[in-house]
């Protein structure tokens, strides 16, 4: 079975999540240490104060000859779901694919790629990847012309690296909790 065509939009995120997040964020080896890692994520004060309304992201594993990820509501197309399933294929066993499987049921039916998908992507990535991570994405989101329309116009990213832990952004995005500060700088693999 071919792989679905992608649209502009989604190939132009798709080769910014490459460029910028292949090297950062958390890898796993068995869906189990994806779904602690789910569990936990949901349990987070931040994730819960903004989501207030989700409770649960149960992880599984895509059939061997699945080529891409993908994730839906638990509860339909409402637009505050109660909680997500996210199906990871062979090889996408990654925080980053997690959290942009999970971005598309927080962000509601019929986002897609959208502005809207984008503004939870990133503010996931922010809060669970790091300020690296999410700087490296976000300048990379920036370089893709198919973008920009998409994205919101932002001081330079050096302006917003000057950010303590709690502040915000000037596109709204709310600067990493305490904990997440003291884990800037882990651009590995491995880190768990």
């Amino acid at each position: 079975m071919a792989p679905p065509r992608l649209g502009v939009v989604q190939a132009a995120v798709y080769a910014a999540e490459a460029e910028a997040l292949e090297a950062w964020g958390q890898r796993w080896a068995r869906v189990r240490q994806a779904q602690a890692y789910a569990d936990g994520l949901v349990g987070r004060e931040w994730f819960a104060a903004r989501w207030p309304h989700f409770g649960r992201c149960h992880v599984e594993r895509r059939g061997s000859g699945a080529r891409y990820s993908t994730a839906a509501a638990l509860d339909g197309d409402g637009p505050a779901p109660a909680g997500a399933i996210v199906l990871l294929a062979p090889g996408h066993l990654t925080q980053a694919v997690l959290l942009h499987e999970l971005a598309h049921v927080l962000a509601g039916p019929g986002e897609g790629h959208s502005a809207g998908f984008l503004t939870v992507q990133l503010e996931l990535v922010r809060n669970e990847m790091g300020f690296g991570a999410y700087a490296d994405y976000r300048a990379a989101l920036g370089r893709k012309p198919e973008l920009a329309g998409l994205m919101a116009p932002r001081e330079p990213l050096q302006a917003l690296s000057s950010l303590a832990p709690g502040g915000s952004d000037p596109g709204g995005v709310p600067a990493p909790s305490d904990d997440v500060a003291n884990r800037l700088g882990r651009r590995h693999h491995g880190y768990q």
